[in-house]
């Protein structure tokens, strides 16, 4: 992880401190759902270049 990422993590985190429970959770979904998109992204470009 560079200093960029490390700089973004730790603003991300102090961020997420501030809120409600209800907006974190609200979040955490959303990354979630980035995280699943981006893994179904790399499944379907493996499976098109193979």
């Amino acid at each position: 992880m560079g200093n960029d990422e490390k700089k973004l993590c730790q603003r991300l985190a102090q961020a997420v401190e501030m809120l409600p429970d209800d907006k974190r959770e609200f979040i955490l979904g959303y990354a979630e759902g980035v995280i699943a998109m981006a893994n179904e992204l790399r499944a379907s470009n493996a499976q098109a270049s193979a």
